[in-house]
């Protein structure tokens, strides 16, 4: 933008005449952290220029970038079974949070004032320490407990029909992306056909509806009596924890056999040893699995709203939770996933409507 302004030719110049013009950019750069324009003035090749740098243009600099981190927030809160009204406080942390751009961005984005709070930059570093012990399992902070969530499902190809034959498979998500780590999530599954010696277990991770579209992590074989198809079944349990170990186990429910694949992330090299020792700590810890979790934030939101509401609006909300607490027992994971979301989206409407009364 100053070699447009100043008509001069970014090809035609030296080394060292672009380093300065490098380094004058960076300048500005970093003062548009914390202001709205910067002027910046160089001499290049004997000619001095001048350009002045406002944040309409700096948003339509960077204007891709601002796309991607819509996107992302807007994913985020989709994935989350809400809306951007439904949001109450945006608190920001990390360098670039300390631009006006970003921030009125943002402010935007989100229909209300972003806050930040303390030194934006140390947040992030005390962050990054508190995390970093307590994925490596330091004894100083053994009592304190940090979440992540998991950036993809991870799951297993089943046929969609009841016969292999006039079937096809698809993808059967065990851990949905977004889910709380660390996770556990267990399912039954069932043979297709009569005489069935054996189940091929696939594991996958991805979101596509056809698993062969997916990323395939391991498999596992486990025998199973001979039988009529939907007579014989597997348990199966996936494992998720903060270091990105995936630990898939599963026991044939009639003879009690069992085959266990363990799963490190891609950039992981960790020795035989090593990886069975972290595999033993993950079967030994106490899970409650991402639907259990959503259950009793369910019934805890349902309890605040039915303490918060009057009237109609309480009898309606006492409903739900009457209608929820009675199926969701002994549910399988698929169902429980349905009626999770479906009672979510039932409180957040009634939590939507209490604020438009709320603000009238």
């Amino acid at each position: 933008a100053f070699c447009r302004e100043n008509e001069i030719d970014w090809k035609h110049l030296d080394e060292v005449s672009r380093q300065v013009l490098c380094m004058k950019a960076k300048e500005v750069k970093e003062k548009l952290t914390f202001q709205y324009t910067c002027r910046m003035e160089c001499e290049v090749n004997g000619k001095r220029g001048s350009y002045t740098l406002d944040a309409e243009e700096l948003y339509q600099i960077s204007e891709e970038i601002f796309e991607k981190i819509q996107n992302v927030v807007k994913a985020a809160v989709r994935d989350s079974y809400l809306r951007m009204s439904d949001i109450t406080k945006v608190l920001l942390v990390g360098g670039s949070s300390r631009m006006p751009v970003v921030q009125d961005y943002l402010s935007k984005l989100f229909g209300r004032k972003v806050e930040m709070t303390g030194d934006v930059d140390q947040l992030v570093a005390m962050g990054v320490g508190v995390y970093t012990a307590i994925k490596t399992r330091q004894s100083e902070v053994k009592n304190v407990v940090m979440t992540d969530v998991c950036p993809f499902s991870l799951g297993t190809a089943t046929y969609a029909a009841y016969s292999p034959e006039t079937g096809y498979q698809k993808n059967t998500v065990m851990i949905e992306r977004n889910s709380t780590l660390p996770a556990r999530v267990t399912d039954t599954f069932y043979t297709v056909e009569d005489g069935q010696e054996e189940i091929l277990f696939k594991i996958y991770q991805g979101e596509h509806f056809d698993p062969r579209h997916n990323i395939f992590l391991g498999e596992f074989r486990i025998s199973i009596p001979p039988a009529d198809a939907g007579e014989q079944s597997i348990t199966v349990t996936y494992t998720y924890d903060l270091n990105g170990l995936l630990v898939v186990e599963g026991v044939c429910n009639a003879t009690k056999e069992e085959c266990k694949v363990v799963i490190s992330g891609r950039n992981h090299r960790i020795k035989e040893n090593k990886l069975k020792s972290m595999g033993e700590a993950l079967r030994n810890l106490d899970y409650m699995n991402p639907e259990e979790m959503q259950k009793k934030t369910i019934i805890d939101m349902a309890m605040r709203l039915y303490e918060s509401t009057t009237g109609q609006m309480r009898e309606y909300v006492s409903r739900l939770i009457d209608s929820y607490k009675v199926n969701i027992s002994d549910k399988s994971v698929i169902t429980l996933r349905k009626m999770n979301r479906e009672m979510l989206q039932n409180l957040l409407k009634v939590e939507r409507e209490q604020r438009e009364r709320e603000e009238v």
